[in-house]
């Protein structure tokens, strides 16, 4: 009896596994694995991998740092070394804590959803920032709360063109402006906010590719939490054919789907990327002024392209 009760038991704790890991391998929408289990699972594949090299070469290292334990600079470098590898462990497993206790908010209803106010600033994005403009008109966002705004801030090229057709057939549902200049993405993107109505303001780069859900998505913490400021979007390479591109993946993954995930548990994110990213106008809104005008170390500053 108490061995057929061991297998019931044990033949349970497999069918949890089972479904835990086909939960984390395979997303709800389309039933196939995703690209970021894919990716995350390479990712600690090769930290695996290079563990059991260590391993295995473990003993030639002993041999190598008791030469070098034995001079004064060699113990303090080891010193160091030992207490940076032990820090950096610590934090990891406290990430990866925090990573495991994150849960996504739901989305709220339409009812409950802001307005909003979705900023695209384009240069020489030529048909690009057509197709950006095309992926946010399929939003699943109430029409009569989403407000599109496109500037083009200067263009050399024929952005302006793709961005006049994107106008021609999304009609009022997009508004669009020009710069007299190029002056950078922050000035196209004060101007943005200047312009914009809404609650929330979402800025876009001209060359991504937004799913339906995204933006109601980005405004429900807000709903959820009033003291929310701020929301970072999970960004991923769309053209991952090459390896230069898939090993960017990987960073994004790690940045994203993991150091987020964290930060966003400790309710503490420390960087919004610009790509993708959205915020309560009132408090923003505050900060975009001086955030225009101010030097760093005396010179104008300038602002990265991936964040704000």
């Amino acid at each position: 009896m108490a061995t057929r009760n061991s297998f019931s038991k044990i033949k349970l704790m497999i069918k949890k596994l089972k479904s835990t890991l086909n939960a984390f391998l395979y997303t709800k929408e389309t039933g196939e694995i995703s690209q970021n289990s894919i990716t995350s699972i390479s990712t600690f594949l090769i930290i695996g991998i290079g563990i059991y090299f260590f391993s295995v070469f473990h003993n030639d290292f002993e041999q190598f740092n008791a030469k070098r334990l034995s001079t004064t600079l060699g113990l303090t470098f080891a010193i160091m070394a030992l207490s940076v590898m032990v820090y950096k462990a610590l934090l990891f497993i406290y990430m990866l804590y925090n990573f495991f206790k994150y849960k996504p908010i739901a989305s709220v209803t339409d009812e409950e959803l802001p307005t909003c106010t979705v900023i695209v600033p384009a240069y020489n994005e030529g048909k690009q920032v057509w197709d950006t403009l095309m992926s946010l008109e399929k939003s699943n966002y109430p029409k009569n709360k989403l407000q599109l705004l496109a500037i083009d801030d200067g263009s050399l090229d024929d952005t302006w063109n793709w961005i006049l057709d994107a106008k021609h057939k999304l009609g009022d549902r997009l508004e669009v402006f020009k710069q007299p200049e190029n002056k950078g993405k922050r000035h196209a993107l004060y101007r943005g906010f200047n312009i914009g109505t809404g609650e929330i303001f979402v800025t876009v780069d001209s060359d991504c590719i937004v799913n339906s859900d995204t933006i109601r998505h980005l405004v429900s913490p807000f709903v959820k939490h009033k003291n929310c400021g701020a929301v970072a979007g999970n960004i991923r390479v769309l053209n991952k054919k090459a390896i230069l591109p898939k090993m960017l993946d990987v960073s994004f993954v790690l940045s994203f789907e993991f150091v987020r995930s964290a930060e966003s548990n400790l309710n503490s994110v420390l960087c919004t990327p610009g790509a993708l990213a959205a915020y309560r106008s009132t408090q923003y809104i505050n900060a975009c002024q001086s955030g225009l005008t101010k030097n760093l170390w005396g010179n104008p500053r300038i602002l990265a392209k991936t964040e704000l």
